[in-house]
């Protein structure tokens, strides 16, 4: 081994080399950064044990690792074949020694030997044989210490890392960790000429270069590096796959960027340009604000990778405008033009200003109320190139308070009767706004909380850095599964008296499962994050526990990796079995050695899994992600974000709390997605955007406090594969995203729970998503399983029932009155107690089991007219419906029925039937055919629940026809704006 060591230094064993036209591309390729924000799915992160290390390797594998010791070599074996291309990128990420690459074939014999260097070095390989070749990696000197990356790629015949792209589509991605190289693959026909791009995004630094590889392995065009965008175009010979290669010439750059392959001759004819209303994420912008505060951002995205059928064909230019319908000088959109990039974020921002907001919030009975209330408004993008204008509904509530915050709202249990308890589970409470809450929790039914749910604790106090922890736990004794797999059901309320969306609802679900359900392997938590000073002791380990909530038994391989800075994560043990129980283990970190910054690792569990009969159940890997942040000696862990404290921060990062890699989501249980924001200085990011794209659904993500960002995903089917992104947008900083693959499952005995559809409550009229909902208006819950199956139940009694079907509906406070429940559908009255600014909770109790429980906003007034198909809900003065037979005539009085116009004087019961008389405390106008109608009445219909008249004449002027627009605005708000309504008009 010494004279192996001597003669490689000397080169005496340098065999035949098999060199690449572009060995060293451009010199030195270096891709040198300081961790990953989105690692791709199909490479394999590992890192290397303490000391001299040999491992067997695939291609795609990014490995981390750290030599020390005098002598020290790690050896990489991989399995090539004669003809395999490959691609090795060594990079030197800290120490001061001199990193060094050998190439071993399976003889023994040196194919590449003494390959050193200080930074980066690339090296491109054609195989000569078939067999077990090996990548040595040592210290030059054999004295120095030096951290490295080591990618490993086969770049023709395909790597099996590569992401498959088609013509047409763009991706987009971050060239991160150090030694990243994103690889894809692609196919079309011989004679096709085909357009690489490769966009540098906003965010991040460096210059993106891009590679493009024929089936064959040749250079299908010259390798280009581009600030802006690097182009390629070639033609293709082959229908074979072709291999794009993105990577960074910079030692320091983590470019953002997305890559989009086109086809320019002998092309099928392009698809239509995508359904723009579609690809915005997310579709609509609610924000809230304390009156009198600073102004601030939110973001939106167009043309995200994640929605379906939302790729956008080519550049394309854009305009965004902003139309207020209350309210002056309260949102701003910005650009007011630019380009959209296929694959790209494409991010605009609104920035709100409450104090222009509360000047202007209109008060229930029609004053200007300056303490709280909601204004909206519209922006609007035009495309024209897509013949395209998409409409952002928007709606701001300033309050004069602060507003309760919870970072989960629902919560799955699951265990086999019998047996001892599942793992407790924990959320935080937090106030929204500067100051404190003191909060309360109690069941929300009478008689409190079952014997199974234990909470503790029950009050505190908790502010909007300093979140409360509460921690929840179930009891399966006296419990059994029965023969549908029983699920037990508690609605928790936690309550802040100080607070303007107060009371907040938790649905909890504890299914009790037989001994013979199939084993489904849990972790404790998916997202771990160490906070370390440079020179200072290690952090203290953190705990992570693996159950089983079905049958049978699993045990696990527990397999830690980094993606940087060498072998700084480990565990306590590597195998665990939840044989006589939950199993447990301790995740440990040590940052000796590395520089100020962030470094990213994994804890990969491998299962076994088997069933009560013995039987093995395939289940896939699942991962904990885990941060590391390492701040400078100086750098205090509580302290202002600014220089003179030792850490300016640079980045954001996003870290998945609640979600993993091989995550198993039961089908209509509840999957909270919460993440944690933190910059490079260890520090909570407030005031981003963070959106999800669970399974194609978008799912708006609200701050909490701290950093967190929270929302809930409840699968509606099963998928195997399903995908979960999430992406956080700041003004400050770059973007960050990550993206997990979980399987959604049916859940064991295929049990289901009432699903309310994301953002799923809509004013009862017009059914516009995004809109505010309104005290005594009709509302409409869409959702699956609300009530038992072929349910149609009516009301049939005023004062409105409040269960029907053995279906309720919670909101806020009380039980709302139901006018008509079915499996996928409810109308309710929302009760006229809501307090327009403020939000409220609605959870759906179908028989005892919970929907998740969705928040939404109070607006004084939200019109909607009724109709069938376009057609308004109207009469003519001989209460005759009004149609192609019978038209409105013009000058004559029309009754027109609508919903969502707010308070009246006199105040009428939720639920109640209306009197003779009353009027709309915030007045309102009817347009018919473009000319504004006299009305002569403007209050709720005599008798009925909801329900609102409006008398007005059909004005001169009015062009006769078959579908002419009719239209209620009121507080600036206009009705229908999703689904117009027209009413036949004669002369």
């Amino acid at each position: 081994m010494i004279f192996l060591r001597i003669a490689r230094r000397f080169g005496f064993l340098s065999g035949s080399r098999r060199l690449r036209a572009c060995e060293i591309l451009f010199g030195v390729c270096a891709v040198f950064g300081i961790l990953a924000s989105e690692v791709r799915g199909a490479n394999e992160a590992i890192s290397c044990p303490t000391g001299a290390s040999a491992q067997t390797v695939t291609y795609g594998t990014v490995a981390s690792c750290r030599i020390e010791l005098a002598g020290e070599s790690d050896v990489f074996s991989f399995n090539g074949a004669s003809g395999d291309v490959i691609l090795v990128l060594l990079v030197r990420t800290g120490g001061s020694g001199t990193v060094c690459l050998d190439l071993e074939d399976p003889a023994g014999q040196q194919e590449v030997s003494n390959r050193c260097t200080t930074s980066s070095l690339r090296l491109d390989w054609i195989l000569a044989g078939n067999g077990l070749y090996d990548l040595d990696v040592y210290e030059y000197n054999e004295t120095g210490t030096v951290e490295y990356t080591l990618t490993l790629e086969r770049t023709s015949p395909v790597s099996p890392a590569a992401q498959p792209i088609t013509l047409g589509q763009a991706r987009s991605g971050e060239l991160n960790p150090a030694a990243d190289i994103d690889i894809y693959s692609f196919s079309g026909s011989p004679g096709q000429t085909v357009v690489v791009t490769v966009f540098r995004l906003a965010g991040g630094q460096g210059v993106p270069c891009l590679e493009t590889i024929t089936p064959a392995g040749q250079t299908a065009a010259p390798p280009v590096c581009n600030a802006t965008a690097a182009s390629a175009t070639f033609s293709l010979t082959s229908s074979s796959p072709y291999v794009l290669l993105v990577y960074t010439q910079s030692q320091t750059g983590t470019p953002f960027y997305s890559i989009h392959v086109k086809c320019s001759t002998g092309c099928p004819p392009p698809p239509p340009p995508p359904d723009l209303s579609r690809c915005l994420n997310p579709r609509f912008l609610r924000a809230h604000a304390v009156a009198g505060s600073a102004t601030f951002r939110r973001f939106l995205t167009f043309g995200s990778a994640e929605l379906a059928n939302c790729a956008l064909p080519d550049v394309a230019s854009f305009t965004a405008t902003v139309k207020l319908q209350n309210g002056t000088n309260w949102l701003t959109v910005s650009p007011a033009s630019g380009q959209l990039v296929p694959g790209a974020p494409n991010a605009l921002f609104a920035t709100f200003d409450p104090v222009a907001a509360a000047s202007a919030v209109p008060a229930a009975n029609g004053s200007t109320a300056r303490s709280g209330g909601t204004v909206q408004g519209l922006i609007e993008i035009s495309v024209p190139s897509f013949s395209q204008t998409v409409k952002v509904p928007v709606a701001f509530s300033v309050t004069s308070g602060p507003e309760l915050a919870v970072s989960w709202d629902s919560f799955a249990f699951q265990t086999v009767e019998l047996t001892s308890a599942p793992p407790p589970q924990s959320f935080r409470i937090f106030s929204r706004s500067p100051g404190t809450l003191n909060w309360v929790i109690e069941g929300a039914d009478p008689g409190g909380f079952p014997g199974w749910i234990s909470i503790s604790p029950l009050a505190g106090t908790a502010s909007n850095t300093a979140g409360s922890t509460v921690t929840i736990s179930v009891n399966p004794a006296g419990l059994t599964a029965g023969s549908a797999n029983n699920v037990y059901n508690s609605l928790v309320k936690v309550s802040a008296p100080n607070a303007s969306n107060s009371p907040q609802y938790i649905s909890v679900s504890f299914h009790v499962v037989r001994p013979t359900a199939a084993p489904v392997p849990l972790l404790t938590g998916y997202g771990l994050v160490f906070h370390a000073t440079q020179g200072a002791a290690s952090p203290p380990p953190q705990s992570c526990g693996l159950s089983n909530t079905g049958g049978g038994n699993v045990t696990a391989t527990v397999l830690p990796a980094t993606f940087s800075g060498g072998n700084w994560l480990s565990v306590s043990k590597t195998n665990l079995s939840t044989a006589g129980g939950p199993d447990n283990l301790q995740i440990f970190v040590n940052h000796a050695g590395l520089s100020p910054g962030l470094y990213r690792g994994q804890v990969r569990f491998k299962f076994d899994a088997r069933n009560a009969g013995g039987a093995a159940v395939p289940r896939p890997d699942q991962v904990i992600d885990v941060l590391l942040i390492v701040s400078p000696p100086a750098a205090a862990l509580q302290r202002n974000d600014s220089p003179a404290n030792g850490c300016a921060p640079t980045r954001m990062e996003m870290v998945g709390a609640t979600v993993g890699n091989g995550l198993n989501v039961p089908v209509s249980f509840p999957q909270p997605l919460l993440t944690q924001v933190l910059d490079d200085c260890g520090q909570a990011v407030t005031g981003a955007t963070a959106v999800a794209v669970a399974d194609g659904l978008t799912v708006p993500l609200t701050e909490i406090g701290g950093g967190l960002y929270s929302g809930t995903w409840t699968p509606a089917a099963a998928n195997p594969s399903a995908t979960i992104s999430f992406a956080a947008l700041h003004p400050q900083f770059a973007p960050a995203q990550q993206t997990f693959t979980v399987a959604a499952v049916t859940a064991s005995g295929g049990t289901v729970l009432p699903t309310l559809f994301s953002q799923g409550v809509v004013e009862g009229a017009g059914f516009t998503q995004g809109r505010p909902l309104v005290p005594g208006g009709i509302i409409s819950l869409f959702g699956m399983n609300l009530a038992p199956p072929g349910t149609a139940a009516a009301a049939t009694t005023i004062p409105l029932e409040r269960s029907l079907a053995q279906t309720r509906v919670r909101i806020g406070n009380s039980d709302a009155p139901l006018y008509f429940v079915s499996p996928g559908q409810i109308n309710a009255q929302l009760p006229f107690e809501a307090v327009p600014g403020e939000t409220v909770t609605i959870v759906v109790n179908a028989n005892g089991r919970l929907t998740v429980p969705q928040q939404y906003q109070i607006a004084p007034a939200q019109p909607g007219l009724f109709h069938n198909a376009s057609m308004a809900a109207v009469l003519d003065e001989q209460f005759r419906p009004v149609s192609a037979q019978n038209p409105a005539r013009i000058g004559r009085v029309i009754q027109i029925f609508a919903t969502g116009l707010g308070a009246t004087t006199p105040q009428v019961a939720t639920g109640e039937g209306a009197p003779a008389s009353s009027t709309v405390a915030l007045p309102v106008t009817v347009t018919i055919g473009g000319i504004e109608a006299a009305v002569q009445y403007q209050g709720l219909a005599p008798g009925f629940v909801g329900l609102y008249q409006v008398n007005a004449v059909v004005p001169q002027g009015v062009t006769p026809g078959n579908a002419v627009p009719i239209t209620i605005t009121q507080n600036g708000v206009p009705s229908n704006p999703d689904l117009p309504a027209t009413l036949p008009v004669a002369p």
